[in-house]
Formats: structure tokens, C-alpha cells, sequence
């Protein structure tokens, strides 16, 4: 998961979650990106946040370039961070499903 600072001159989408895919190195891996608040965590101002599929390694003082290809769903609250873990690995499987009709 790596953490990206937002530029407030950049146009952003609505808050929600996200498939995309990410730039590093000229390589493209596809991520989950969580735009907006995480009232999970209550934190309560906007957060840029890729989980990268498939890729192991230090991303600190990296230059990324992210995308955002389909909406999966709307910010949540869940109840601990089980609950969390368990609808990221349900938003895995339907961003893998809507891959494999590209």
C-alpha cells in the first residue's frame, strides 16, 4: 500500500474506491485506490491510497503515476479492521472480474 500526496491543483473524483492501475519504473500494476476520508480509521481529511496488486518493494521518494479506470463503491465505515480486510479482498475479486472483460 503506498500512501500519495495529493496535489490540490489536480482534479480529483468523487470519494470512493477505485480500480486503476499504477506506473513504477515504466512497469503498470494494477492497484485498489481508496480516495477520500477513512472513517474506519477516523481520520477525517481526504487520503490518496493505493494497494498495488502484485508487487513487493520500497516505493519511499518514488515517482508514481497513478490511474483510475472503474468506481467499485462508495466509502464505508466497517466495524475493525477484519471486517475491512475481508470487503478489500471482495473489491479484489470484482476489480479481477471487470479486468478479465478488457
Amino acid at each position: 500500500t503506498v500512501n500519495i500526496k495529493l496535489d490540490e491543483k489536480k482534479f480529483m473524483p468523487k470519494e470512493g474506491v477505485y480500480g486503476g492501475y499504477i506506473i513504477i519504473d515504466n512497469k503498470r500494476f494494477n492497484c485498489l485506490i481508496n480516495y477520500g476520508k477513512a472513517p474506519t480509521f477516523s481520520f477525517n481529511c481526504n487520503t490518496l491510497e493505493a494497494f498495488i496488486l502484485d508487487y513487493n518493494g520500497d516505493l519511499y521518494n518514488r515517482e508514481l503515476t497513478l490511474y483510475f479506470t472503474d468506481f467499485i463503491r462508495e466509502i464505508q465505515t466497517f466495524s475493525s479492521k477484519e471486517e475491512l480486510k475481508e470487503q478489500i479482498k471482495k473489491d479484489i475479486e470484482y476489480y479481477d472480474k471487470i479486468r478479465a472483460k478488457w
